[in-house]
């Protein structure tokens, strides 16, 4: 018996020295298979204008004016390539440029699906981090452009050089000398709305190579195919919502689709939306509202308090819709009105109360009545709800209205 208790406290002595690590060796744990991720996605952000919409709202909430959207039917060299098998992502794609600059926090906001930073800013159009990647639907390999950074993410990690599904995604210094000398077909299709690679890229552009059939075929994000004439009509019908799109939006001041054609040097413009009473007085006042609401946020994070300020601002917006193709141009005069209820309303007391503060409202709404068209002169209107975009939801009011409505991540 004496002989055992020696051997085992022997033992007990020597597991007792040997580090943690030796015990603790073999990984085990749960893990997210992105892939199917973005297909969950996909399911709740059907196919179609919502794509455009993310877009739309992104640029709103990066302070961006200007928002373009060109179908690039093109097709690029595929000699000086980064990997070979981004050959077959070289042909037609969709473009989207917006003026505004992606900002560090950006950069990082875009790798966390769902736990995006604007979540906490209710001020933000977008609040669940997960709406760019409905882009999905159209490519395997979405790619953008922002000042020295070239960003592709490629979540099936089959694509480039050196990814693997713990980090399936590149990003690219395109001021790098050697980059530009020995890759320059890759850097080719990114030729467009200003980038010349000679400087930083003061605003964004993102690429989507559309998904072909070859790709469909094998992917595990999406079996959608897209075509120059499936996009051709997606633009083509976006038109109406763009145009509302601008009423209740906080910086966005044009919208506008093109379509640049195999062996042409510049794109052709299908149509734009635009608010012909642009103004920094307009900017002011279209803004008002969410800096108000933001101010109050800040405030509360600080002290602990939420206290909304009754805040008020009334704008009349000249939204100016012009047709590319067949020359035609309608202005539409629209009176916004919007407001933020302080806590003397019965909405901005429920607001502030802090049994409700998990449910983060904010007592904030708006209403759009078409005054004048330039049209056929009919200034009536099938009423929509807007969460600052517009919903499917029509209210069979003869006004837009515009709430900050408890949506689903899909709006």
């Amino acid at each position: 018996v004496g002989h055992h208790q020696r051997e085992s406290s022997l033992w007990l002595k020597r597991m007792a020295a040997e580090p943690p690590s030796a015990f603790f060796a073999g990984d085990f744990g749960q893990k997210i298979d992105l892939t199917a991720r973005i297909r969950e996605i996909l399911v709740n952000y059907p196919p179609g204008f919502t794509i455009l919409k993310e877009f739309v709202q992104n640029a709103d909430d990066a302070g961006a004016a200007k928002i373009k959207f060109c179908l690039d039917e093109r097709s690029f060299p595929v000699k000086s390539l980064a990997h070979q098998k981004l050959a077959e992502f070289q042909g037609p794609s969709l473009l989207v440029h917006n003026d505004g600059v992606f900002s560090d926090q950006d950069f990082e906001s875009i790798q966390n699906i769902g736990d995006s930073q604007k979540k906490g800013q209710l001020a933000k159009t977008g609040r669940f981090g997960i709406g760019f990647n409905s882009c999905y639907h159209l490519t395997d390999l979405p790619t953008f452009l922002s000042r020295s950074s070239l960003v592709m993410f490629d979540p099936q990690a089959k694509f480039l050089p050196d990814v693997n599904p713990a980090n399936p995604g590149k990003r690219i210094d395109i001021l790098s000398p050697a980059v530009q000398q020995h890759y320059p077909d890759q850097l080719a299709p990114f030729k467009a709305f200003g980038v010349d690679y000679r400087g930083e890229y003061n605003a964004t552009l993102f690429r989507l190579p559309l998904r072909t059939r070859q790709q469909a075929a094998t992917s595990k994000l999406s079996q959608q195919v897209h075509s120059v004439e499936s996009l051709l009509e997606l633009l083509h019908g976006f038109v109406v919502d763009a145009q509302q799109s601008l009423l209740f939006l906080k910086n966005i001041s044009s919208i506008e689709a093109l379509h640049w054609r195999e062996g042409k040097e510049h794109p052709e413009t299908l149509w734009s939306c635009s608010l012909d009473n642009g103004s920094r007085q307009l900017a002011q006042q279209r803004s008002m509202i969410p800096l108000s609401v933001a101010k109050t946020q800040q405030a509360a994070s600080e002290e602990q308090t939420l206290q909304y300020v009754q805040t008020e601002s009334d704008y009349e917006l000249h939204v100016s819709v012009h047709s590319g193709e067949d020359k035609t141009h309608v202005t539409n005069k629209w009176l916004v009105c919007t407001s933020c209820q302080g806590t003397a309303g019965r909405a901005g007391r429920m607001a502030c109360d802090p049994s409700t503060f998990h449910m983060k409202l904010v007592p904030w709404a708006g209403v759009a009545a078409l005054l004048q068209t330039s049209g056929d002169g009919h200034t009536s209107v099938k009423g929509r709800a807007f969460c600052f975009l517009p919903l499917p939801a029509e209210t069979g009011l003869p006004v837009h209205v515009n709430g900050f409505f408890e949506l689903s991540s899909n709006r």
